[in-house]
């Protein structure tokens, strides 16, 4: 090949390849446009069937939900967005080294993923005075597949020098991750799997 033809078959592959990448850009920005449109649903007639109360020692929860980052509340949730699950606490006595939690389980009792408010004792709040209201909120992602799940919410303190339950409502929250479009994974967690076949 000439300086020329050399110069030509490297401009041609250039331009191949910026075209390629300028599709593949445009691909994302598409999916990205799609993705937004998809929209949270609030559910009114999803609710568990299996709601425990437990015994009070103090606190009581009041009625938790969850809501986007932008402040909706939602019970029809989208697989890989952020959500905040919050509820209100009102303390009728006093109470000490306090931490709140949280769980999310399978419809059939399934443990999936749980948080404590604190690590241990040293970073709860090591005292609450009567009447006092705390608002708890827990960030999280859904990583999730396609299903419904259930909520756990509760408090914890210290009774003789051992932590226990000083209130504790168990399937007290009912949310649906929404049905994905050309969804490969299968089973309960949403690992971003990217298979290769060849």
């Amino acid at each position: 090949l000439t300086q020329n033809e050399d110069e030509s078959a490297i401009i041609e592959v250039n331009k191949k390849d910026i075209i390629e990448r300028l599709n593949n850009q445009r691909n994302n920005l598409e999916a990205e446009e799609e993705i937004k449109l998809i929209e949270e649903i609030l559910d009114p007639y999803l609710i568990p069937p299996s709601t425990v109360e437990f015994e009070s020692h103090g606190p009581l929860i009041g009625k938790p939900e969850i809501l986007t980052e932008e402040g909706r509340i939602v019970n029809g949730l989208i697989r890989g967005r952020r959500y905040r699950y919050r509820y209100q606490v009102v303390f009728n006595r006093a109470a000490e080294v306090v931490r709140f939690g949280m769980s999310i389980k399978t419809t059939t009792g399934i443990s999936l993923a749980g948080s404590f408010s604190a690590s241990g004792w040293e970073k709860a709040i090591q005292f609450v005075d009567k009447n006092t209201i705390i608002n708890v909120e827990f960030l999280f992602y859904c990583y999730l597949n396609p299903g419904i799940y259930f909520m756990n919410a509760g408090v914890f303190g210290l009774s003789n020098g051992e932590e226990c339950v000083l209130h504790r409502r168990a399937d007290v929250v009912a949310f649906r991750v929404l049905p994905i479009q050309d969804n490969i994974e299968t089973e309960t967690v949403y690992l971003e799997f990217e298979p290769s076949v060849k």
